[in-house]
């Protein structure tokens, strides 16, 4: 199994419970030497959003990298959870779409960002099997994957290397009743570059 393709397969796993795993995921040791340069987050972000990205660099054990656009009606404070142990050392950051929001367009249901150091992984970029599209973001190397994850939800990935941080970018959206709605409308794939983008030009 490809490097991507096990990374595909524990994202995605990810972002189908990610209420599940915010709530139960454990933490291992690790060396904090073996890992990225500090990202301080944008001067955007509330006291709140600071705390909560401070407490996960201690944990995690690298400075995440936190997006600087949110589409609208998604919370704008992250639930956040790691994981840390001798394979893995991971960051996850998840907004979840506001109950009673007014945006003019329907936000992701959830969008999450898993970050692990780059250097963890011999080629985080190889395509591996197929099923992914190979573009750019800036003039930055990207894969992305779309779909349907389950009946009335669809799904858009984004994956690239922000620095010495390799991103998973996930969102998924409730497709409107009766609109047969398989995969992510261009709007809403460009919504997920937007926040990509905003977290590349932090690294």
């Amino acid at each position: 199994m490809s490097v991507m393709r096990e990374l595909c397969r524990r994202h995605r796993w990810v972002l189908v419970v990610p209420a599940v795993l915010l709530a139960s995921i454990a933490c291992g040791g690790s060396d904090p030497e073996s890992t990225p340069s500090p990202s301080a987050p944008s001067a955007a972000h509330g006291p709140e959003v600071q705390q909560a990205i401070d407490e996960l660099e201690g944990n995690a054990g690298f400075r995440p990298i936190l997006p600087t656009y949110l589409p609208d009606g998604l919370n704008p404070v992250p639930e956040t959870t790691h994981v840390r142990d001798e394979s893995q050392q991971t960051a996850i950051i998840a907004y979840f779409a506001l109950p009673d929001s007014q945006a003019a367009e329907a936000p992701p249901e959830v969008l999450e960002i898993t970050e692990d150091p780059a250097k963890n992984f011999d080629c985080p970029l190889c395509p591996g099997e197929g099923g992914f599209t190979e573009l750019e973001l800036g003039d930055k190397p990207a894969l992305a994957e779309e779909g349907e994850a389950s009946e009335g939800v669809v799904y858009y990935v984004l994956y690239f290397v922000a620095g010495e941080v390799f991103v998973t970018l996930n969102a998924e959206w409730d497709a409107p009743v009766g609109s047969g709605l398989v995969s992510p409308t261009a709007e809403m794939k460009q919504e997920l570059v937007r926040v990509a983008e905003s977290i590349i030009a932090q690294a």
